[in-house]
């Protein structure tokens, strides 16, 4: 039969209480406190990622083996994208069910996204972005009524990502022209070693590939390229021997790590601004809690050689390099930098884990060199 039920509710008053069992069950519960079993909590009070975008075509086509790419030169896939709404879910996980840095819904002036003005690296921060705030989280339009009454379709929650043009761009596309790339690999006795080896394959690794090779940086490009054909199984053009596809791989990791370590001053402005933020957020001078940087492979190696932290490998796509604040008892503060989950080892230092005055410090020393 349906209907209201009713329940008879005895008084507390009138149950007897055991006064063992209830003082153990109080003792149980001071145990069982998150405070009681954390001597020293500290809380997640600012976050910053750094992350490189996620799966992408070529820069470059391979005249003598073309393959068609749908979305174009240089842009990212339907599995970057797949990959950078994964990072998206995970922050969410970590910033707002674990660690209470967000609110459930976007509050303005608490998140601030930043992209260099490449279309993969914009589009891997609105991928991100609909992981961390999934659609249904947007905002209502009526907001005083009981109806679910979206502003946008599907309950999308918008949020603004900043940018500047790439010649304008001194934060995260620091100004150094080609020359000055070419003359600072040129300059590094591994590099000299490297182009007198490969050299005699210029003319050959031309003529299979239609591409005009004529120094390290013409290899790395094509290296890049191969590295594509490679991960999606394309075949390799005719006339390059798996040998010479193997040499060619190397040659371009080389290069690359080489061209990030030679030219100076990559990395300086960014560590400033985050630097500047933790110190800011440690104040508690402005609301802002998260920091948001979509960009590349190279700006992660950067800002980690510049923090004087070892590069073992090229940051694989949707990367992230990860700076936590932490507030500890009796105002201390503690930074933790992890890439891909994996703990940072610092200048003289066996972890990523320092305290935000050392974190200072070692910004204030990068800037001055």
């Amino acid at each position: 039969m349906e209907g209201p039920y009713f329940f008879i509710i005895p008084s507390i008053a009138s149950i007897p209480v055991n006064p063992l069992l209830l003082f153990l069950l109080l003792i149980g519960a001071v145990i069982s406190s998150p405070i009681a079993l954390a001597e020293h909590p500290k809380k997640l009070i600012f976050a910053v990622d750094l992350i490189r975008h996620g799966d992408r075509t070529p820069i470059i086509e391979i005249p003598k083996a073309p393959h068609h790419w749908p979305e174009g030169l240089g842009q990212l896939t339907p599995l970057g994208m797949h990959q950078e709404y994964n990072l998206g879910e995970k922050f969410h996980h970590r910033y707002i069910d674990q660690e209470k840095l967000l609110s459930r819904v976007y509050q303005p002036g608490t998140l601030y996204v930043r992209s260099t003005d490449v279309d993969r690296t914009l589009m891997s921060a609105e991928c991100v972005l609909m992981g961390l705030y999934p659609p249904g989280t947007g905002p209502f339009l009526h907001p005083a009524f009981l109806m679910n009454w979206f502003a946008l379709p599907y309950g999308f929650q918008p949020i603004p990502i900043h940018t500047a043009p790439q010649d304008h761009d001194a934060l995260l596309i620091p100004r150094h022209s080609t020359e000055e790339i070419k003359q600072s690999i040129e300059a590094i006795p591994e590099c000299q070693e490297k182009e007198k080896e490969l050299q005699p394959h210029f003319a050959a690794w031309s003529e299979a590939t239609g591409l005009s090779i004529h120094d390290l940086l013409d290899v790395e490009r094509l290296g890049d390229a191969l590295h594509i054909y490679q991960l999606k199984h394309i075949a390799m053009p005719k006339g390059l021997s798996n040998a010479d596809v193997n040499t060619i791989l190397k040659a371009d990791e080389i290069i690359f790590k080489q061209s990030i370590a030679s030219v100076q001053g990559s990395g300086e402005n960014l560590l400033s601004e985050i630097s500047h933020r933790l110190e800011q957020a440690a104040e508690k001078k402005y609301s802002l809690k998260y920091a948001l940087y979509s960009a590349h492979d190279a700006n992660i190696m950067s800002l980690l050689t510049t923090m004087g932290a070892s590069i073992k490998e090229i940051p694989h796509y949707a990367s992230d390099l990860n700076i936590a604040l932490y507030e500890k008892e009796n105002h201390h503060f503690e930074v933790q930098i992890t890439l891909n989950d994996h703990p940072v080892q610092l200048k003289g230092r066996m972890s990523g884990t320092c305290s935000l005055q050392q974190f200072l410090a070692l910004a204030s020393t990068s800037k001055s060199l």
